[in-house]
């Protein structure tokens, strides 16, 4: 059994394909085919069944997978470990909510390769909160950072802060007649019938935020209009500054655009909703001392 044939298996599983696997690990079709195949000879078991386009594990295929993500999850902190006795941290993979991406929040980045000169490889993955803590708890991420936080004992949470959500709307709305922008308060009330641009109702890399708006929603008494869906903080803000309706996003993420007069904050008063952010790393980690010197360098607050 090799360590390449596991973790082309690892990587099947999550693609659930070899078409797709091939492009990851840079293997054609018939070497992924060849690796899985060898596997399953040296365990005397089949480990996926085909369900139309996609492999679907076995039971055996199961019970490996755990397994197989602990072998890789320990080579790569052997090859930390040995890079950190080095006196350098090499290459590093940081695991990132892509929410948070689209916020100043990624500026903490540009300063890694200076506290850490040894760096010659940043792997980035732009993924969801919940991925981010399964990034982290296989080993395929070296740190990770998310909004809120999740009960995998396998992992440490660092708390960094919280980021202000906020409601904006276009620059000169229509759904605000008679009002300038001018930063009169206004009753949650006032806004009744207009249509909300939010993120799917599902579980993906922003449902916090959507969930968040529609306890506020049900606890204030609005009545909605219509729900516009938007994957992207990017696409919302376009469709806001559109007049198509309002949204809720983070602080940081509209900031520019409202110094530039593209985007207005809608002015609520007792509007008080925050996404807090933690940093999460293995517990088991054998370069604990570096990950939590990146972690104070994203504790760091803006100058």
């Amino acid at each position: 059994m090799e360590l390449k044939d596991l973790e082309t298996f690892v990587t099947v599983v999550k693609c659930g394909s070899i078409t797709c696997a091939d492009d990851v690990l840079h293997v054609t079709q018939p070497g992924v085919s060849r690796r899985i195949d060898r596997l399953e000879n040296a365990l005397g078991c089949t480990l996926f069944e085909r369900v139309g386009n996609h492999l679907r594990l076995t039971k055996e295929g199961k019970t490996l997978l755990p397994h197989a993500e602990a072998v890789l999850g320990s080579v790569r902190d052997l090859r930390a470990a040995v890079d950190a006795e080095k006196g350098g941290w090499t290459t590093a993979c940081i695991a990132m909510s892509a929410t948070l991406a689209e916020t100043p929040f990624t500026d903490r980045l540009k300063e890694l390769r200076d506290r850490f000169p040894a760096l010659r490889q940043l792997h980035i993955k732009m993924v969801g909160s919940a991925e981010v803590s399964e990034l982290v708890a296989a080993g395929e991420a070296d740190v990770g950072f998310r909004f809120f936080r999740d009960k995998d004992e396998r992992l440490e949470y660092v708390p960094l802060g919280e980021e202000p959500l906020v409601v904006i709307r276009a620059a000169h709305s229509h759904w605000f007649p008679g009002e300038d922008g001018g930063g009169e308060p206004l009753a949650p009330l006032c806004l009744n019938d207009i249509p909300w641009i939010a993120f799917p109702a599902r579980k993906g890399p922003s449902s916090h935020i959507t969930a968040m708006l529609d306890q506020w929603i049900e606890e204030t008494g609005i009545r909605p209009g219509l729900r516009i869906d938007a994957d992207c903080l990017a696409a919302q803000q376009k469709l806001v500054q559109a007049d198509f309706g309002i949204a809720l996003q983070p602080a940081s993420s509209v900031q520019e655009a409202v110094e530039r007069g593209k985007l207005q904050l809608v002015p609520l008063p007792a509007f008080r909703l925050t996404l807090p952010i933690c940093a999460v790393y293995r517990k088991t980690a054998p370069h604990r001392d570096m990950l939590q010197n990146v972690i104070r360098l994203f504790q760091k607050q803006p100058e």
